[in-house]
């Protein structure tokens, strides 16, 4: 039986301006929704310095300013509502899909898991010159920054991930030792040497020394 994809962009693909897509293999099951507010909770300096550069060039050209992400965290966003500057258009536990539309152009980003692969699609139309002339930096650097956001997340699902194997509680409980390290076909959980309590048959607890250990993450 064929399953349809919950992929979706803004036209056919030939009628598009620009497309990208780009996956990864989470170590963790989430949902499109907690890795947007993964990416988007603690925005890198590429990615202030991207939005600074775009409200600046816009600007010149009565283009509204967008700021940023404001790194809100979100549990559940219904199709109206708006992440930061995005409208919500649609919100499943496979995909969530966010558009900006204005005169230069419309903007859409599709979020989609499955089988733990999220999927990250990104589609634009063009309506007059300035909208052409903006794509042509944004375009190039939209794929670098999707690129490093996605190897983030990879690495926070899986500090969360190491966390919960540890402790059984998640990130409340994560001892500070503990480090993830994240290559581009495997993920690993790295608890390095501290002190633990350790019971004894008496009742009492006693200092015990934690060896590293290594974990494979997915």
């Amino acid at each position: 039986m064929n399953i349809a994809s919950p992929v979706r962009t803004l036209r056919p693909l030939p009628d598009l301006d620009y497309y990208d897509t780009r996956s990864i293999l989470l170590p963790a099951a989430i949902t499109p929704l907690e890795a947007w507010s993964l990416m988007t909770g603690e925005p890198g300096l590429p990615m202030r310095l991207a939005f600074r550069t775009r409200d600046a060039i816009s600007s010149l050209f009565g283009v509204k300013r967008i700021g940023g992400f404001s790194g809100e965290k979100r549990e559940t966003v219904r199709p109206g509502e708006r992440l930061d500057f995005f409208l919500v258009e649609h919100s499943a536990p496979d995909a969530l899909v966010l558009t900006e539309r204005d005169r230069h152009l419309d903007v859409m980003l599709c979020l989609s898991i499955v089988d733990r692969v999220l999927t990250i699609t990104s589609s634009v139309v063009t309506h007059n010159t300035f909208g052409r002339i903006y794509m042509l930096p944004v375009g190039p650097v939209h794929k670098l920054i999707v690129g490093r956001d996605l190897k983030r997340l990879k690495q926070n699902v899986t500090f969360q991930s190491c966390c919960h194997r540890y402790s059984g509680n998640g990130l409340s409980d994560c001892p500070e030792f503990v480090r993830v390290n994240v290559a581009d076909d495997q993920s690993e959980c790295h608890f390095l040497a501290n002190l633990s309590k350790s019971r004894s048959a008496d009742g009492s607890t006693q200092d015990e020394h934690v060896r590293p250990q290594s974990y494979p993450g997915t």
